[in-house]
């Protein structure tokens, strides 16, 4: 029954994903038309509104949300739904048409172009990040000077930081940089206080941070690129893994209807999912919670081409305001997750002790301890293709997985890491987390220096000291041929000039094809056959 229920949810994805692309096409045929005069622009603009939100509600359906190619789609048509919403924003203004709408519409062009800059540089190109910064400026100039809407001092810290990385982004045209200049001019009576947290980018571990953990072999020589894919920072509401986005709320339920139940009232009220959900927002009102952000880095390829020891790593932080904050919420986080098979914050993973020698490696710094790893199945022989083909069915299940959670001061961290599909560079051991230079101290020395102020800057290619350049994300390599780009191919880099001309495409409509046999005798004969026929192995995310 799983297993078939599996397939129906990625046939779902699949029919999504391909009506979201149509969407995306409507959008260039509406521009086609915009430009000789057939149609208007404002007429044009908000037909293309319709297009964007309908092709963004699809993808945002299905539980196949953090797939890349669709992930891809989604910062597009967000980058694209802020740009539209700017102008339709602006055609309101002059034309003194402001209603009831407005306002939530700035907001939305904000979080919009928010999301195209957090899924960069994995899901976003360098030109989509220089027009979302454009388009978060212009946001908070209709908020704060045209609609004089209080209570956005951190919105406007973080878009003079973007005025900042968009002067010196070399990807920004001169008329980005001159508008960015000219805008940070028009905001500059916004200081920022000298003991308060304006951002949470240097508590997090760089590219050099992770080479210098043992056993993870990034790095390493014959180790494939390690890569930001999701790039969640300065987050003041908890905020949904898939996209960044703020977490939604109970439907017609405030927060502050549930916002001091304990964990065991959420389960009793919501269910265990919901309450697991709900429970984060609940906690980080109740325990003051201050910044939050998300950092996933991950292994260059797929599949049988993922071959490092470490093909994953969450890298999560949570701020309170007091050290005693910090732990109730973590003690909370952690108590609602056991309440639910350990689904949440844990992972679904089973709680594990920790031997002492590992407890005595431990910096002083490390605080309320829960350590989890999965029990993976055993991988089938290469000659097994109805295992191996099983195994691209559900990877994880295989896998090797990590999660620790804990407390450095007032800061609730959480690491997770899994091993590659094919880890040829060696098995990612439960060492890696433990030692002097395994991940969770390396995590607590990098959080000490940012809470005692020597760690000030964000370098994700170097060890983020003082003296890098802050936020310097382009010292990245070059992600993967992105979906955002419809003319190339996310797995392959193929130029296409339709869906079925790239692997990644097939491979949708692979998953849509088993689905018509889930119910008869041939199902595997039949899911196989098609995997061979189209050379690749099949990945449901």
């Amino acid at each position: 029954m799983t297993y078939a229920g599996e397939h129906v949810d990625a046939t779902i994805t699949a029919i999504n994903m391909q009506k979201a692309l149509q969407h995306r096409s409507n959008i260039d045929a509406i521009e086609t038309r915009v430009h000789p005069g057939d149609l208007s622009e404002i007429e044009g603009v908000r037909q293309c509104l319709k297009e964007c939100t309908a092709g963004i509600d699809l993808l945002k359906t299905g539980s196949s949300l953090g797939a890349r190619e669709i992930l891809d789609v989604l910062s597009q048509l967000r980058s694209k739904r802020a740009y539209f919403l700017r102008l339709a924003i602006g055609y309101d203004l002059i034309n003194n048409n402001i209603t009831s709408e407005t306002i939530p519409n700035c907001r939305q062009q904000y979080e919009d172009a928010t999301a195209c800059i957090d899924l960069s540089p994995a899901h976003s190109t360098p030109e989509m990040v220089c027009g979302a910064r454009e388009n978060r400026m212009i946001a908070l100039e209709f908020l704060k000077i045209t609609f004089k809407v209080t209570g956005v001092d951190r919105e406007t810290k973080i878009v003079l930081e973007d005025c900042r990385n968009q002067i010196a982004d070399p990807d920004a045209t001169e008329e980005q940089k001159q508008f960015a200049r000219n805008f940070a001019q028009s905001i500059k009576d916004v200081v920022s206080s000298p003991t308060a947290i304006n951002t949470i980018r240097p508590a997090f571990l760089t590219h050099s941070d992770l080479c210098q953990v043992e056993g993870l072999n990034i790095g390493k020589p014959k180790s494939r690129r390690t890569f930001i894919a999701r790039n969640y920072m300065d987050k003041n509401v908890p905020v949904t893994m898939s996209d960044g986005s703020p977490k939604p709320l109970p439907p017609g339920m405030p927060l502050s209807r549930f916002a001091n139940m304990s964990p065991s009232q959420l389960v009793r009220s919501f269910g265990p999912p919901n309450g697991i959900f709900f429970g984060e927002h609940a906690f980080w009102k109740r325990y003051n919670g201050v910044l939050l952000g998300k950092h996933k880095w991950e292994a260059e390829g797929d599949m049988d081409r993922d071959t490092n020891t470490c093909s994953e790593v969450w890298d999560m932080r949570w701020v309170c305001k007091t050290k005693e904050d910090a732990k109730k919420f973590c003690k909370d986080m952690v108590e609602i997750s056991r309440m639910g098979d350990n689904n949440g914050v844990l992972d679904g993973l089973d709680k594990v002790g920790v031997k002492s020698s590992e407890l005595a490696s431990l910096d002083d710094s490390i605080e309320e301890l829960t350590f989890c790893a999965s029990n993976p199945k055993k991988r089938p022989a290469l000659r097994n293709q109805q295992g191996r083909f099983m195994m691209s069915m559900n990877p994880t299940a295989y896998l090797q997985q990590y999660t620790a959670v804990f407390v450095v001061g007032r800061c609730v961290v959480k690491a997770y890491v899994i091993e590659g599909y094919n880890p040829t560079q060696g098995k990612l051991e439960r060492s890696c987390m433990f030692g002097p230079k395994g991940l969770l101290n390396t995590a607590a020395k990098v959080i000490t220096e940012w809470l005692d102020g020597k760690r000030t800057k964000f370098d994700a290619a170097t060890s983020g000291t003082q003296n890098s350049s802050l936020d310097n994300l382009s010292s990245i390599g070059e992600a993967l041929p992105s979906w955002g780009d419809v003319s190339v191919c996310a797995g392959c880099g193929v130029k296409r000039n339709n869906l079925m001309g790239a692997h990644g495409a097939r491979k949708w409509l692979i998953v849509a094809e088993i689905a018509k046999y889930q119910t008869g005798s041939n199902t595997k004969d039949r899911a196989r056959e098609l995997l061979l026929k189209s050379n690749i192995m099949m990945k449901v995310d």
